[in-house]
This record gives C-alpha cells, sequence and structure tokens, in this order.
C-alpha cells in the first residue's frame, strides 16, 4: 500500500516559495527531470513536443492525449461585499488520455493596502476533497496538478483519473500578507477520490468555512464528456 500523502507548511506566516517547497517535501517530488511523463505518438508518426515535470510540453500545453473530458464550467460563489479579495478559478487543462483534467485557484488582494487572510495547510486553497452534486462521490483536487504523486501514470485510456491515495492535511492556519495587487495561486489536478468511483461527466462542488477567514465560500467544476 502507498503511503499516505502529508501536506505540511513550515510556519503561521507562509509565502509564495514556502508554500511551494512545502508541498514538494510533503507530495515527495523534486526539480529533477530524469524522468519525464510519456508523449504521446500521434497517428501521423510524429511525436510531440518533450515534457517537463510538470506534466506540459515545452511550449506550456498539457501532453497530447485523445481528450475525455472537459472542463465544461466553473461557477464560484459571490464574494460579500466588503472583502478586498478577488477570488478566481479557472480550467488550465482538460482530461485527456495522458494528463488529468487541472484548474488554477488564485487570490488577488484588491485593496491599496495589505492585507493579512487566514488559510489553511495549502494557501490559496486547502479544502482538497469535494462531492458530485447529485451523488456521493467523492473527488478530490491534488496540489501541484499533474506532477502530485497520487496522480496514477498515464495513459488513463478508461478516461478513470482517481487517485492512488489520499491527501491528509494538517489542521494548522497559514496567515499569509498579500501586498496591494499581489496575487497567489495554485495548479490542482481534478481526480476521483481513491476509494471512490472514477470521475464521470458531472458536476463537483468544493466549498470552505470561515475562507479567508471570514466568509463560507466554494465553487463548483462541471466537466463534460468530449465529443
Amino acid at each position: 500500500m502507498q503511503r499516505r500523502a502529508l501536506l505540511t507548511t513550515l510556519g503561521a506566516t507562509v509565502g509564495t516559495a514556502a508554500v511551494a517547497g512545502s508541498l514538494v517535501d510533503a507530495v515527495g517530488s523534486d526539480d529533477t527531470t530524469t524522468d519525464p511523463r510519456p508523449v504521446e505518438t500521434p497517428i501521423n508518426g510524429t511525436t510531440t513536443d518533450e515534457t517537463t515535470t510538470d506534466g506540459t510540453t515545452a511550449d506550456g500545453t498539457p501532453p497530447a492525449g485523445e481528450t475525455r473530458f472537459v472542463v465544461e464550467n466553473v461557477e464560484v460563489d459571490a464574494l460579500p461585499v466588503g472583502v478586498d479579495a478577488d477570488v478566481s478559478v479557472t480550467e488550465t487543462a482538460d482530461a485527456t488520455t495522458r494528463h488529468p483534467a487541472t484548474v488554477e485557484v488564485a487570490v488577488t488582494n484588491t485593496a491599496d493596502a495589505p492585507r493579512t487572510w487566514r488559510f489553511g495547510a495549502v494557501v490559496p486553497w486547502s479544502t482538497l476533497y469535494g462531492d458530485r452534486v447529485d451523488d456521493d462521490a467523492t473527488v478530490l483536487l491534488a496540489p501541484g496538478g499533474a506532477e502530485n504523486e497520487v496522480v496514477p501514470e498515464p495513459p488513463q485510456n478508461d478516461g478513470c483519473w482517481r487517485a492512488t491515495d489520499g491527501i491528509a492535511t494538517i489542521q494548522v492556519v497559514n496567515e499569509a500578507e498579500f501586498a496591494p495587487g499581489e496575487t497567489r495561486s495554485e495548479t490542482y489536478a481534478l481526480l476521483g477520490g481513491p476509494e471512490s468511483d472514477c470521475l464521470t461527466a458531472a458536476t463537483y462542488r468544493f466549498e470552505k468555512p470561515n475562507y479567508l477567514g471570514q466568509i463560507d465560500w466554494g465553487f463548483e467544476v462541471t466537466l463534460a464528456d468530449a465529443v
């Protein structure tokens, strides 16, 4: 049985570099490129660009593969008036046979002065488990995207993309200061829970009480079958 990945942080106040370092330590990744993910050979016989350690090609796009699911829609809850932040969730990759679907969560300080907000173990989003809205299936957001060790090896010809293990997060509070206009973001791979069903074309919700230390907030990601 694979060990359960444990996300930890090194201090109460965490900058972007510190967060990135804690994720690398937690999931067992490194900066080497000695074992890049396999690349797809298209029907025309040519190969795609060499992939990098984050699972993308040299031009920053996901490696080639037959698309299984597209991120059809992302909806975020409205923020209350008076919260000096903009929180966005955007699609960064659809799910192919070679690459899981990924989204980016970003928080921007929209005030003219620094703001300090409270997060959990991962800045800017630490609620890693969500639910299918019309079922009890569990879905997981894996920080670091395709490089997280719980992402199964490609190819996933059936489009399952089910996590190989769970991710446990320590219940900590990170107080992160944002300069005016500063944005912090993280990429997450969308996976079926390790003891749940494969991903399907459905809507999945993630929510957190007291997000930014003061509001109940969440978002929904809808996957659709590739046409």
